[in-house]
């Protein structure tokens, strides 16, 4: 506490006050696990020792216990039809004359869907 000068101190401010006061209390909790720690010596919580094993290392497997290679799930054979069916679809795919058709005016395009209106009100049926 400073002197001001009148024969008064002045009280500590708040910025001192609000950090020694957080330290206070947390000195307080800690002493509070340091007395629990001492009553139960030599047996930490089960949670601990899995944490500390963790850290460690000592928790996961070794590179070296890793296979090397997963076994197949499929068979040559089946996975020789996959790829044909595969290769199926691909030319399939590029065979699709969907490519080639003309693109439709704006007016064909409104046409087409005051008829899929039509249809789903249920009074016509649906282009095709």
């Amino acid at each position: 506490m400073a002197d001001t000068g009148t024969g008064r101190r002045r009280p500590p401010s708040p910025a001192l006050i609000v950090p020694l006061a957080v330290l206070a209390m947390g000195l307080g909790q800690l002493s509070g696990c340091v007395s629990v720690m001492e009553r139960y010596p030599g047996t930490p919580p089960a949670w601990f020792v899995q944490a500390q094993t963790e850290l460690r290392g000592e928790a996961y497997p070794s590179l070296v216990d890793i296979p090397a290679q997963r076994p197949a799930r499929r068979t040559g054979e089946e996975q020789a039809a996959i790829a044909a069916d595969l290769r199926a679809d691909r030319q399939e795919i590029a065979a699709d004359p969907a490519e080639d058709a003309p693109l439709r005016t704006p007016d064909e395009i409104r046409a087409m869907a005051a008829q899929l209106r039509a249809a789903a009100d249920g009074a016509a049926t649906a282009p095709r």
